[in-house]
């Protein structure tokens, strides 16, 4: 067995991130997949609350994402674990990393289907495929006849789904909200959504 570390682009204002075993290399995505169901996610519904350095806040340290980076044709490059909400905006090598590639990560509501966040990773960096496993589904954005759509036009067509975006670009809707979004975008034909 090996272990998965701490990624490079994890702030570093917060606690180190404990390695988690696991069967390195995987043997492809879906083995991946299967073992962040298995392993990972039911660690993360364990809470273990340690104290934020410097600051009177704690964060909950079991409460990782762990990222699963494989080539366009599905071979293993690497793993790493990050907290949540963790941005990529200051490791341009690492966003760089990405592109053309097949990213999965989990995320812990087991109704959780990609953030826009992530959909905008995936345009942006043209990734063959990002994907969100939760306990019980697998949420996968990928272009449409190789094919990614321009940001600036998802974004506006995003704004005529959820009209709040206009007014306030943090919004972020609710998991059925989105699903239902992603719906109704691929029906427009701006991507394939899949989820099973």
């Amino acid at each position: 067995m090996a272990f998965i570390y701490q990624c490079e682009c994890t702030p570093v204002n917060l606690p180190i991130i404990e390695p988690i075993e696991a069967p390195l290399p995987f043997q492809n995505i879906e083995h991946f997949e299967n073992w962040l169901r298995e392993v990972h996610i039911p660690r993360t519904l364990t809470i273990r609350r340690v104290p934020i350095p410097n600051t009177f806040d704690e964060i909950d340290a079991n409460k990782t994402e762990c990222w699963g980076i494989f080539s366009s044709n599905g071979e293993f490059e690497r793993c790493c674990q990050v907290y949540p909400e963790t941005t990529l905006e200051n490791f341009p090598e690492f966003e760089n990393s990405l592109r053309g590639k097949i990213f999965s990560h989990n995320h812990f509501s087991s109704n959780s289907t990609l953030s826009i966040g992530d959909v905008f990773l995936w345009a942006n960096l043209q990734m063959k495929e990002i994907r969100a496993v939760t306990e019980n589904c697998t949420y996968v954005i990928k272009p449409l006849n190789q094919n990614w759509p321009n940001p600036n036009s998802l974004f506006n067509e995003m704004k005529n789904i959820w009209p709040l975006l206009n007014f306030d670009p943090s919004f972020r809707p609710d998991n059925g909200l989105r699903h239902m979004g992603y719906q109704i975008l691929a029906r427009e034909r701006c991507f394939i959504y899949e989820f099973f």
